[in-house]
């Protein structure tokens, strides 16, 4: 478990963070808002919840391909936006936007990996649909996200791999790509990787504003329905101590990750294609 001092510094850079990827945003024009636990510290603490050691943000896709263009030319030089495209060995769907001063080593990891393990913020893109059905949607959405990852096999390896002999999960991509719409009435937004939650989309727009740590970032409209559908309607209590979770094993700052020691000993550009 992380010291208190260690967490309580490091949530502090990941503030840094936030500020420069709203100053971007503010300055291009770009709408995001804060989601998941940010915003569920943002309702119920006015900032981080006490344990949490990340930050959540969400774009829709438009504004998300906007962003990943302009980010390489106008972040800090203290910050990476970290994707496959600039980081070969990084193997997640969605890109962070990374300390570079800092090693944040998470429960799955090792502290050998050769992807860039700053301390972090995460940014999740969604998509329209006008589909109505949740119980379709997430159905759809668990088959399409179902794949055979070789370092991560668990116990549904063998049931993963029924559904990806017979492509199933790529049937169920291509019928949620014939639910995406363009349209903003009565539309509904659905996270492109890993969550299958369903929003309405006057529960999102237009955007407001919210205390987090004294400063004000964008937020859902609706925050009270964007919780409950994320953590259901108990989601202001404090939940018993063994349910606190956290990612991080091992938080380590003022320290170059193995990926930034790379870039100096071989003299490779920040943002060079791998």
């Amino acid at each position: 478990m992380i010291n208190e001092k260690t967490l309580k510094d490091a949530q502090k850079i990941m503030l840094e963070i936030l500020i420069e990827v709203d100053r971007i945003c503010m300055k291009n024009n770009i709408e995001y808002w804060l989601a998941d636990g940010t915003l569920l510290g943002a309702v119920r603490h006015r900032g981080f919840i006490p344990w949490d050691d990340d930050i959540d943000i969400c774009m829709l896709k438009e504004e998300y391909n906007k962003f990943l263009e302009i980010a390489p030319k106008e972040l800090k030089e203290k910050f990476f936006l970290q994707t496959s495209k600039y980081d070969k060995n990084y193997n997640f769907l969605y890109p962070k936007i990374r300390d570079r001063n800092s090693i944040f080593i998470e429960k799955y990891d090792s502290n050998q990996e050769k992807f860039h393990q700053g301390l972090n913020l995460d940014i999740f893109v969604m998509d329209r649909y006008f589909i109505r059905s949740k119980i379709l949607y997430r159905f759809l959405y668990f088959f399409k996200n179902i794949k055979i990852e070789n370092n991560r096999i668990n116990n549904y390896y063998f049931f993963k791999k029924i559904i990806v002999s017979f492509k199933l999960n790529i049937c169920a991509e291509k019928i949620l790509k014939f639910f995406l719409t363009n349209k903003k009435q009565n539309s509904r937004l659905g996270y492109r990787y890993y969550w299958k939650q369903l929003y309405k989309y006057n529960d999102i727009f237009p955007l407001k504003e919210i205390e987090f740590e004294g400063y004000k970032f964008s937020c859902p409209n609706n925050t009270d329905a964007y919780l409950k559908e994320l953590y259901g309607d108990t989601y202001m209590e404090l939940p018993p101590e063994k349910d606190r979770v956290w990612h991080a094993k091992e938080i380590r700052l003022n320290e170059k990750c193995f990926f930034e020691k790379e870039l100096e000993r071989t003299g490779r550009k920040l943002y060079e294609e791998q």
